[in-house]
């Protein structure tokens, strides 16, 4: 097979490094928000372990609190009206999604496992799983 410039044959474990590289471990600065996506961020972070965060985090888990915070306005349409299915639809929509987002947060007992939590965390984390637990 011919070489390919820039290439070094295969072994990229180089390039591996360099990825993660730089990325050191501290707490994401919180973004703008509005007041309650805001709320849930406040809530959250303090709940997760610092050394697996760091600054380019801050993207996913303001995504994640986006939907927790259009979890509940949708929850409040449910409520409202529950014979209309469309807000029921979405909620259930936006739900994996913030299932999605929590698994890299180690916001279920799977992940806070592959993620190492110690035992302090596992309590004080247990107050996500109850929030999780309400929205099903």
């Amino acid at each position: 097979m011919a070489s390919v410039p820039g290439r070094n044959g295969g072994d990229n474990s180089a390039d591996r490094k360099a990825v993660g590289e730089g990325i050191a471990p501290e707490k994401p600065k919180r973004p703008k928000l509005s007041k309650a996506a805001g709320d849930w961020w406040d809530w959250i972070l303090p709940l997760l372990p610092e050394r697996v965060l760091s600054r380019i985090d801050a993207i996913e888990l303001m995504l994640l609190c986006n939907l927790l915070e259009d979890a509940d306005k949708l929850t409040k349409l449910k409520r409202k009206d529950p014979t209309d299915l469309k807000p029921a639809r979405l909620y259930i929509q936006v739900v994996q999604q913030i299932h999605r987002f929590s698994l890299s947060f180690g916001l279920n007992p799977p992940d806070r496992a592959r993620i190492g939590f110690d035992d302090t965390q596992k309590q004080t984390i247990s107050a996500v799983e109850t929030f999780r637990n309400s929205l099903n």
